[in-house]
């Protein structure tokens, strides 16, 4: 239908706007109706209208690259993955037209006039849609009723408009959709964050991470966000699974600072960061918070050298002033 006649267009195909059967269900039925009349027209017309057979044929074949048949994709169904089949939807429309012109004089201009006027008419009134997320987001509400996507859009916009109550509610109700992808439950733990609600952000980014086990970043936030809400071992527990696969990332090292510091182990922590820093010698930010760290452990050369590398990256930072006085109370002279 969305090849031939797209009269109706989502902007989302995805859970539940596009639900999985578990059984066979009369569309279903269908639906393999319209395959095994496809299969049989690409045969019969295969000496007659070898167009039709080719055509039939490239819409099947590239459908098969993108049906997770032979390997998953993560994508039911959008509107990129119809564009090379729409190649064999068009040589059929133009066998169509051709043969209309060779049967009823002049009928096959006028066909083709009507196809493309429709065509042309329905991708200017549909391409406005994807120009910006303004657009983008309130139409993907529209089109997709009942998608995660959907709920989670309007979940952003609610919260974009002050509505924060609903935007909660409505990001939930896209993770009981499709509890399966990280960035959903990412987008609500940054809100419960932004609240100050530090366990309920935690426990966000920690099933993000868990789905998305390479994303160290959420692994990091859900640390801070544990040790905010005064729950230090459940920090260290994921802190250290961080260590089996990031032992050498600066996202663990962070990780390892912060839950050092919140156990009182100034020194350690101070170490951490360093190890940060020295990972990203050109980022100002890494010094400062070695830095940081330093006079927290009281520790005079590391909180020297450290507002050295500061002073030199960023020499108009509004908190050297703030560096160089603790520098003095601590005793920390050149």
């Amino acid at each position: 239908r969305l090849l031939f006649f797209p009269a109706r267009l989502s902007a989302d195909y995805s859970p539940n706007f596009l639900p999985a059967a578990a059984e066979l269900t009369l569309r279903g039925a269908a639906g393999f109706a319209v395959l095994g009349l496809a299969l049989a027209l690409a045969v019969r017309a295969r000496r007659h209208a070898p167009t039709i057979t080719l055509g039939l044929a490239w819409i099947g074949g590239t459908l098969l690259i993108v049906s997770n048949l032979i390997v998953p994709t993560g994508v039911l169904l959008a509107d990129r993955t119809l564009y090379l089949p729409s190649v064999g939807a068009v040589l059929m429309i133009g066998w169509l037209v051709a043969w209309t012109e060779a049967s009823w004089r002049h009928a096959g201009v006028g066909l083709a006039t009507l196809l493309l006027g429709l065509g042309l008419v329905r991708a200017m009134t549909r391409v406005d849609v994807w120009r910006d997320n303004g657009r983008f987001f309130p139409q993907l509400v529209r089109d997709a009723p009942g998608s995660y996507r959907s709920y989670w859009g309007a979940g952003a916009l609610a919260y974009d408009s002050g509505d924060r109550a609903r935007g909660e509610v409505l990001i939930r109700r896209a993770i009981v959709v499709y509890p399966l992808h990280p960035r959903v439950w990412e987008s609500l733990a940054y809100q419960l964050e932004k609240d100050g609600r530090w366990l309920e952000a935690a426990q966000r980014f920690k099933a993000a991470f868990t789905l998305d086990s390479m994303e160290v970043a959420d692994a990091l936030l859900a640390v801070r966000n544990y040790l905010r809400a005064g729950m230090v071992d459940s920090a260290s527990g994921l802190a250290a699974r961080l260590a089996v696969s990031f032992a050498n990332d600066p996202g663990y090292y962070a990780a390892m600072a912060e839950v050092d510091s919140a156990r009182g182990r100034l020194v350690a922590a101070m170490m951490w960061r360093r190890r940060v820093a020295w990972r990203f010698p050109r980022a100002w930010q890494s010094w400062y918070l070695t830095a940081q760290a330093a006079f927290a452990a009281r520790y005079c050369w590391e909180a020297r050298r450290s507002t050295d590398r500061v002073r030199v990256l960023r020499p108009d930072l509004p908190h050297l002033a703030e560096l160089e006085r603790r520098l003095r109370e601590l005793g920390c002279g050149h």
